[in-house]
């Protein structure tokens, strides 16, 4: 692959440092797990360093949860999940242009690196102002969404989380 890149090939790269195995959420929670790929040197080369943490975001997708009411009937209903961020897109470049927020699901964020001149970064999605970030291991439990999330520890804004990098 780095010999296709530096011969002039284009790559899109699509990973998470993080695994979620959001199937056992089923069962009420599962486990946030650092899985290494072995490309972060190639990546770290490139001017880029995916962060083996998950976000957490206070703009996020709404899931939708059974809970019991009175009188033991069950009820569905929406609940916050900040482990789904609303991605905010960058105005100013073609690919990210008249899109709106993007949605996504346990997302890992991402650091620009190196100085070197060839090498033009661009941040084409970030979160919003109020977020965080969780290393792994991480215990995810759906017992978080009946919680109201307490602000102040949502103190990250706009990290990073897809990055366009172009040049030689």
């Amino acid at each position: 692959i780095d010999q296709y890149i530096m011969n002039g090939g284009k790559v899109m790269w699509l990973f998470d440092e993080v695994e979620v195995n959001s199937d056992s959420l089923v069962y009420g929670e599962t486990v946030a797990l650092y899985r290494p790929l072995n490309i972060e040197d190639q990546l770290f080369r490139y001017g880029a360093r995916v962060n083996p943490a998950i976000v957490q975001d206070l703009e996020c997708m709404l899931i939708r949860l059974t809970v019991m009411s009175a009188g033991n009937r069950q009820q569905v209903v929406p609940a916050p999940w900040v482990y789904y961020p609303l991605l905010n897109p960058s105005a100013n470049h073609p690919v990210t242009k008249n899109l709106n927020k993007v949605k996504g699901e346990f997302t890992n964020f991402i650091d620009t690196v190196g100085l070197d001149p060839a090498i033009h970064k661009k941040i084409l999605l970030t979160t919003s102002k109020y977020s965080r970030s969780l290393s792994p291991p991480v215990v995810i439990s759906l017992k978080e969404a009946e919680q109201t999330p307490d602000e102040r520890v949502f103190n990250r804004s706009n990290l990073p989380v897809a990055v366009l990098l172009e040049g030689v």
